[in-house]
């Protein structure tokens, strides 16, 4: 929701929480949803959901899809020996998702997942709505989700710098870093900043704007623009009543410069203290574009891909660990992670890996069946599969697509996909019945 560019102050924070967030929340894309953002009743599925996104494009590989040297194509890379190879839950993890190993019986991957891009602006644009039809102005699958919220304050949230057209019509946070100031600066670091007696007062200016446009009443724009207010106000009054959050140090200290860089292990920490006291419904973290290994992939995805697997380690013990008036975290929490794209399985001459037109993703909750699903080729492309068992062959198989995991949410949260144009299938492979 609040993407103004120009230097935000405690004082305009206070006073306008105001002018400068109305007017970026009076996009007329918002509109598009407008209808659906008075939280309702979930029919079912996860209470909340989370997308972390390591941007660029992670190598299958090395994670989720991990191969011998016999059962690739000739000059297809595969950088280790057959041991490294982990097995563990019914399903092979690449040697950089060692660190998984404890919660494979737990996890559920989906291989060949096409996207409609090889271009990591469309492909963020797509993956951010779950759906490869789209424009900058279409809601996303977790927006929509968001809007048929039980009780959270925010449908949305967004973390983690991305790109400005990834944004989509209802996130609450802001589509990079610096948009409030110098480049280190995020909203969430000057809100972090206030009082509680501050917030309260923000929160209570963000509920006098929302009134003074429910009054008005003149359009659609203005129910958009107010139910945005009153999302924003909800969330600062809420956490005006709430321990003030602070990251704890879930790294070992030789990956804290990659925490200082990338922050994913904070961005994802606030995402559950959120979801611990019921401030948001849905989440989407994202890293920028790290893992786009153009050269020297074997070094860059060497030294990226450990560290998200620490951090997907702490947060999946974290969710067991935490629970709030409906229940602990990890029966109510869908975990989704994928790159907007993934790596093409031949070295360029820079020891690189170009973009690959599909994705990996890994999916964790109590919605989702366990084991590894998306069978590839010997080059990892993605092969047609039955949507009843995820492998190739079976009753009328087609290539995965984005669009099904969108299409799947939604019906796992009890919506009906094609009233919001989303065309794909529920993937009856990942889903518990």
């Amino acid at each position: 929701m609040l993407s103004r560019r120009g230097l935000l102050t405690r004082r305009q924070i206070l006073s306008g929480a105001g002018a400068g967030l109305i007017a970026a929340l009076l996009d007329p894309a918002a509109r598009r949803i407008a209808a659906a953002r008075t939280p309702g009743t979930q029919a079912r599925g996860p209470r909340y959901w989370l997308c972390i996104v390591p941007a660029g494009g992670m190598d299958a590989i090395y994670t989720t899809d991990p191969r011998m040297r016999s059962e690739v194509a000739s000059g297809v890379d595969v950088p280790y020996k057959p041991a490294e190879i982990v097995e563990a839950g019914g399903m092979r993890l690449g040697p950089l998702f060692r660190g998984l190993t404890a919660w494979a019986p737990r996890l559920a991957i989906v291989n060949g997942v096409a996207v409609n891009t090889a271009n990591h602006h469309t492909g963020l644009l797509q993956l951010a709505r779950l759906r490869t039809s789209t424009t900058r102005w279409t809601p996303s699958a977790f927006e929509i989700i968001g809007a048929h919220r039980d009780g959270a304050a925010v449908g949305y949230l967004s973390l983690g710098a991305q790109y400005t057209t990834a944004y989509t019509p209802s996130m609450f946070g802001e589509p990079d870093d610096g948009a409030y100031g110098p480049a280190d600066t995020t909203l969430f670091k000057l809100l972090d900043k206030l009082t509680p007696e501050e917030l309260e007062l923000a929160g209570r200016v963000m509920a006098e704007h929302a009134a003074s446009l429910a009054s008005a009443g003149r359009s659609e724009r203005d129910a958009s623009a107010r139910a945005a207010a009153e999302q924003a106000g909800a969330f600062l009054r809420k956490a005006a009543t709430l321990p003030a959050f602070k990251p704890d140090p879930w790294l070992p200290p030789p990956m804290s410069p990659i925490e200082g860089i990338l922050g994913l292990s904070a961005h994802v920490q606030r995402a559950v203290w959120c979801f611990e006291h019921d401030l948001v419904a849905t989440a989407s973290v994202f890293t920028g574009g790290a893992w786009d290994s153009h050269t020297r992939n074997a070094q860059n995805q060497t030294r990226l891909t450990p560290y998200l697997v620490a951090i997907l380690d702490r947060l999946f013990g974290e969710l067991d660990r935490r629970s709030n008036a409906h229940g602990p975290l990890s029966e109510q929490t869908a975990v989704v992670v994928a790159s907007e794209l993934g790596r093409f399985p031949y070295l360029n001459q820079a020891q690189g890996k170009d973009h690959y037109p599909q994705t990996s993703m890994l999916f964790y909750g109590k919605p989702f069946r366990a084991g590894k699903f998306g069978d590839t080729g010997k080059q990892l492309e993605g092969l047609p599969v039955s949507v009843s068992t995820g492998r190739a062959g079976g009753g009328s198989p087609e290539p995965l697509r984005l669009d099904d995991v969108g299409a799947t949410a939604l019906l796992l949260a009890g919506i009906d996909p094609e009233k919001y144009g989303f065309t794909g299938r529920r993937l009856d492979f990942l889903v518990e019945a």
